[in-house]
Parts: structure tokens; sequence; C-alpha cells
């Protein structure tokens, strides 16, 4: 050994110089060292399992977030196009009484009540009662 080297780990070489001053000169990794390979791969594990979950994870969020139904999103749809004047109101109308009915079946809603039609002869609202004052 030449004077002044000594005897380092693997990689590491040690420089003696002046008493005050010792520093190490880093020899460059050998890439093709099993070694290397052997201690990247848990890292490269690692890195690809941190992947999966954090994919799986994200799918998951996503999924549960997904709550409206297909004929609520069809029903919003059916809204813009309304709004900017592409349908008219009676086939709006249609479309909402048939999505309606779709999206409580899905929500497992009553259906409504129909009102009732109002009988000419019972509900006929009372004449205002007749006076002499005139309008004028």
């Amino acid at each position: 050994m030449p004077e002044g080297v000594t005897c380092a780990p693997v990689g590491v070489v040690s420089v003696q110089g002046p008493s005050w001053v010792s520093l190490p000169a880093v020899t460059p990794i050998k890439w093709n060292d099993s070694e290397v390979l052997w201690a990247a791969l848990p890292l490269i594990g690692a890195l690809l399992v941190g992947a999966g979950v954090i994919y799986f994870v994200d799918r998951w969020r996503k999924k549960a977030d997904r709550t409206q139904s297909p004929a609520e999103d069809e029903l919003t749809h059916y809204r813009v196009l309304y709004e900017r004047g592409e349908l008219s109101p009676e086939e709006f109308d249609r479309l909402k009484l048939l999505l309606g009915g779709r999206l409580r079946k899905e929500l497992n809603l009553p259906q409504p009540v129909a009102p009732k039609e109002p009988n000419s002869a019972e509900e006929k609202p009372p004449e205002p009662p007749v006076t002499d004052i005139q309008a004028g």
C-alpha cells in the first residue's frame, strides 16, 4: 500500500494528510455490483406497493362520492337543454314526469297523491254578495 493510504470500508478510501484534516475520498459505485441491486429492490418494491395503495384508495374514494343516479344525471342534462331553449316546456315537463317516476323508484319514495278533480257542484266558489255599492 502506498504511504498515507489506509484500509477503509468498501467504497470509501481514506487519505491521510496533515493531522488536522482527514477527508474521505468516495470511489464511484459500480452499478453492475449485485449488492446495489439487492439494496435497491426493497425500495423499488415499497414504491410500487405505495403507488398501488394510493391508486386503489383514490378509486374507492371517487366511487363512494358518486351518489347521483343515472336518472338524476339525465334530468340535469334535460334541464340544461330546457334552459338553453333546445327543449320546449311541454317536452321538458313530459321528461320530468318520466324521470321523476324513475327517481322515486330508485330512492324508494312513495308515489305522489294525484290531486282531486274539483266537482263543479260541490267545490264551486261562493258568489260575492250583491250590494248597492257600485265600483267607480
